[in-house]
């Protein structure tokens, strides 16, 4: 159970550090590019939208699933972030 608690907060912390960069970043760029060029802006802004909103679909989507194999006693582990929880839990 420790591990995929763990598991859980670290997915979450690197989702959370991962949009506090993309969110500031695309608004910036999108506002940059749309007083330039309010064609090209709203060209270029549309898909980095569509993009966030994707992201966070996919965010929940791994979210209820850690919780689903988690409630099931399954031992499911994320490619990255599963090993290195497994490495902290293990020691």
């Amino acid at each position: 159970m420790r591990f995929h608690a763990l598991q859980s907060i670290a997915f979450n912390v690197v989702i959370f550090a991962f949009f506090l960069i993309f969110v500031p970043v695309s608004i910036v760029l999108g506002e940059i590019i749309y007083s330039a060029n309010k064609v090209l802006g709203l060209i270029i802004g549309a898909p980095i939208t569509i993009l966030g909103w994707v992201l966070q679909l996919g965010t929940l989507f791994f979210w209820i699933l850690l919780m689903i194999k988690a409630y099931n006693e399954e031992h499911y582990k994320l490619p990255i972030i599963g090993d290195k929880v497994e490495k902290y839990v293990n020691r």
